[in-house]
């Protein structure tokens, strides 16, 4: 995005997250940011936004907020079964696609 001040809204309405400043290559480029959150704060964030969203991602977002946290362990580790549960979820996950128009 190269408008900081829409980011510094958002940034300051939603509470959480970070603003990062992308590198330019050529000194004609316009400065672009990006705007990040993360882990269980990006979570809650889709939890309030996901009702709003259109298309597939709403479909993805319903999905991740059913099963990401069961399917993911705090410290990283998985077991075999967990990993082919995660594995199926991506899949799933990925396999919601925009309607072709």
């Amino acid at each position: 995005n190269t408008e900081k001040d829409l980011l510094d809204f958002v940034l300051a309405t939603i509470g959480a997250g970070k603003i990062t400043k992308k590198r330019t290559t050529h000194s004609h480029h316009t400065p672009s940011y990006t705007y990040a959150i993360y882990n269980r704060q990006a979570l809650t964030l889709l939890e309030q936004i996901h009702l709003f969203l259109r298309t597939y991602k709403r479909e993805r977002a319903a999905l991740i907020l059913r099963d990401y946290l069961a399917l993911t362990p705090r410290n990283g580790k998985y077991s075999e079964v967990m990993k082919l549960a995660r594995t199926k979820f991506e899949t799933a996950l990925l396999e919601i696609k925009p309607a072709i128009t």
